[in-house]
């Protein structure tokens, strides 16, 4: 979840990311990723 907009990303075993916005029902964006997992998170929101 983003402190700084209504924006959060979501990850799969699929090996996707998806972009969501609360103000919206769909997806606003799809990635299709290679390799490991990876996860990472900014508390202050500047990534």
């Amino acid at each position: 979840m983003s402190p700084v907009d209504d924006t959060f990303i979501s990850g799969s075993l699929d090996k996707t990311i998806r972009l969501w916005d609360l103000r919206s029902p769909n997806c606003q964006g799809l990635m299709h990723l290679q390799g490991k997992p990876v996860c990472s998170f900014d508390p202050e929101g500047l990534i």
